[in-house]
């Protein structure tokens, strides 16, 4: 699962903000979400966390974290993370995603930009429905239907990430 700060999410609405989860306890989680993902057990998560392998940009060290993801479109993906493990993906190299213990090729691309942000997240609970964009740990209110002054209130490390499935092993 992805890394987030120590700092509180600033909330929309009227939600109270929660507070984002530690860095030591992703740390602590990864290994175990990695090694459940690879095993005869994975259906327990693999309908909504996966493992994406990728190169980093200035290490050239490999890395495989666990993600949380949606579909999006026919061999289409949706992520989303606060974390900034996205920056090694900016320059569109494939990479490599662990699916349902299925192996495949996959070209991200990243949405970082307020405006697009705001963008995707509208067509985002245009197509998966707004009970999905709650999930995700941006502050949307839930007691009501968010308005665009919410969706644009969300907090400015927010980033999604597309991903188009090139080829399946």
């Amino acid at each position: 699962m992805e890394t987030t700060t120590h700092m509180q999410r600033p909330s929309a609405g009227n939600e109270a903000p929660k507070p984002a989860a530690p860095l030591w306890l992703f740390r602590a989680i990864n290994p175990l979400m990695r090694a459940l993902l690879r095993s005869p057990l994975h259906g327990l998560l693999s309908g909504m966390l996966m493992l994406l392998s990728y190169i980093g940009r200035k290490s050239g060290k490999s890395y495989t974290i666990p993600i949380g993801y949606f579909v999006w479109d026919n061999d289409e993906l949706m992520a989303f993370s606060t974390a900034r493990w996205w920056t090694n993906l900016r320059d569109g190299r494939p990479v490599t995603l662990l699916l349902k213990r299925q192996q495949v090729e996959a070209i991200p691309t990243v949405i970082h930009e307020r405006e697009a942000v705001s963008a995707t997240l509208e067509q985002f609970i245009a197509r998966l429905g707004l009970a999905a964009a709650r999930r995700l740990p941006i502050g949307l209110p839930t007691d009501r239907v968010p308005t665009e002054a919410d969706l644009r209130a969300i907090p400015p490390h927010c980033t999604f990430i597309h991903f188009k499935i090139a080829q399946r092993s």
